[in-house]
């Protein structure tokens, strides 16, 4: 079994510190799964990259809510947090 969900727990609590540079290291793991899910949920590349670009920037920005306990089980996952940035972020982008 790998450990790449402790080093996302440590890249978590690392950012919650305030060391931004854990937050390169999360984008360079999730940002190609977490456009694989963006795209399936909106069907355009552009808009996938925008929501993408802002699930990583509300992260920063509520870097400080993040509790210890945060988890980041698959970020395709529905259930994962990052995952819901998205579909929260992408909510007016759904089609009708």
């Amino acid at each position: 079994m790998n450990s790449e969900p402790a080093s996302d727990l440590v890249c978590l609590q690392a950012l919650q510190q305030g060391r931004d540079t854990a937050l390169n290291q999360l984008i360079a793991r999730w940002q190609r799964p977490l456009f694989a899910f963006a795209w399936r949920y909106v069907q355009n590349q552009a808009d996938a990259h925008d929501l993408v670009a802002e699930t990583f920037v509300r992260l920063h920005q509520q870097r400080a809510r993040l509790r210890p306990d945060t988890k980041v089980p698959h970020g395709s996952s529905p259930r994962s947090p990052i995952s819901a940035i998205i579909t929260t972020a992408g909510g007016d982008a759904t089609p009708a």
